[in-house]
């Protein structure tokens, strides 16, 4: 029996070598092609998962082979994060893996990064992403610095310094031309003038801000109650409950349309401000 063993324990020593210079079916550079072919294939999902085991899967192969995997792993990844705008995916990227990239790769991951951030109109946090990748920034693309410079002129409704640095980059970058033309075009209403004009006129507000339809509502809606108003009062000598019916129909519907007024230019402003920023969005788009 001892004599079977010590057979079997030199046969198994004899072939470590053999045994180890096989390739392990779980290694990253398996995972990868496998990875690399679903992505190809268009499941993306699927495609993510394997690419994030390859991530963590180095023992078999060299440390060389190794980074390269890693980063066309990390890039195929950000490429499926920008497309489904998964912030939470691309900032597990740059939590866990940033600090090992080439600049290109990071740059690609930041720029995602930025890309979603501002997607959702937080400003606060584009802000402190944007300074905490200060240094790497210098180094990126330009067109990545002047998309980071004018989406801060946006958060802070700098749009007359967005549109002419937009203007000044079109002759290097043309994707910055439909947004250039939405800030050569990008108007606002002044609300306190809106507000004012139908406390004057009933339903002026609505006209100044473009509703030309809600202003003639407005108008003849409250003059025919105002008009009914001051018929039946003199009518009945004001001695009749009909003129207070109409005057309060009148005064509810006066109310409300200065109120209507004072929404619809914070609308129209808000509407302007929103396809500047979606305008925005586009140029991120194309430029990834």
């Amino acid at each position: 029996m001892k004599k079977i063993f010590n057979i079997i324990l030199t046969f198994a020593l004899l072939h470590i070598p053999f045994f180890a210079q096989q390739t392990s079916p779980y290694d990253s550079e398996v995972v990868f092609n496998f990875a690399q072919s679903l992505y190809e294939d268009g499941f993306w999902d699927e495609a993510e998962s394997e690419f994030k085991k390859s991530l963590f899967l180095s023992d078999a192969i060299n440390q060389n082979e190794y980074s390269f995997i890693q980063e066309q792993s990390i890039f195929t990844l950000t490429t499926i994060y920008n497309q489904n705008d998964d912030k939470t995916g691309i900032q597990w990227l740059e939590k866990n893996f940033s600090e090992n990239l080439s600049l290109d790769i990071k740059e690609k991951v930041d720029f995602t990064n930025a890309r979603l951030i501002f997607k959702e109109r937080n400003q606060e946090e584009y802000f402190s992403f944007i300074d905490s990748i200060s240094t790497d920034l210098e180094e990126y693309a330009p067109s990545f610095q002047l998309l980071t410079v004018i989406s801060k002129d946006l958060f802070l409704y700098n749009i007359s310094d967005a549109g002419i640095k937009a203007n000044e980059a079109l002759h290097e970058y043309a994707q910055f031309e439909k947004f250039a033309k939405a800030c050569t075009s990008y108007s606002q209403k002044n609300v306190a003038l809106a507000t004012t004009l139908s406390i004057l006129i009933p339903g002026a507000g609505k006209w100044y801000t473009g509703n030309f339809s809600s202003f003639l509502s407005s108008f003849l809606s409250i003059t025919s109650f105002i008009g009914g108003t001051l018929y039946t009062g003199i009518e009945s000598n004001w001695k009749d409950w009909r003129p207070y019916v109409f005057g309060t129909c009148a005064l509810g519907l006066y109310i409300t349309d200065i109120y209507g007024s004072y929404k619809a230019a914070k609308r129209y402003n808000d509407a302007q401000y929103r396809n500047l920023c979606q305008s925005l969005d586009l140029v991120y788009e194309e430029s990834f």
